[in-house]
């Protein structure tokens, strides 16, 4: 996976003791192994650009990702591309502290899985709530029933009563 890669640091694996050192990799081709899926591990592919366009291009190559990290000192272009990109949680200027704060839901959308968690929505994740209406049976009203020929002015006055 990290064979043929620049590497600025790190880049050592050891299979048996299931290591890869922190790595930071310097301007990977996009069809490269590292950048075919999601990572979960320490590394971080760096990627440089000369346009947003250029920014849009290579996003649009990869489904949406779990987390998403700008870094930039233009707090427009920042906050711009936090808001066009559909991704799971994101970092300006940092990257996993996301995911440590236990108050900020955390989570993918698309491939990267569905629902998030910490805090709250750790509950609601993992919660199923179901809706059930309980109606008696001792009266029956005629209007709830086809034909609504004539019957759908009262009906209208009566579910917005309700």
């Amino acid at each position: 996976m990290l064979e043929n890669e620049n590497f600025l640091i790190g880049g050592k694996t050891n299979k048996e003791d299931h290591f890869i050192s922190p790595t930071l990799i310097d301007e990977p081709s996009i069809d490269s192994e590292v950048m075919k899926g999601e990572i979960f591990g320490p590394i971080l592919p760096l990627i440089s650009y000369e346009s947003l366009d250029e920014i849009s291009e290579i996003i649009s190559k990869y489904d949406k990702p779990l987390a998403f990290y700008v870094f930039s000192t233009d707090k427009k272009i920042a906050r711009k591309m936090i808001q066009k990109y559909s991704f799971g949680g994101g970092t300006i200027n940092d990257t996993t502290v996301h995911f440590v704060n236990h108050r900020l839901p955390f989570g993918g959308v698309g491939e990267s899985g569905i629902g998030s968690y910490h805090g709250k929505q750790t509950f609601e994740t993992f919660s199923h709530s179901k809706g059930v209406v309980r109606r008696g049976n001792w009266l029956d009203l005629t209007i709830r029933y086809a034909p609504y020929t004539h019957k759908l002015k009262k009906l209208r006055t009566l579910l917005k009563w309700s």
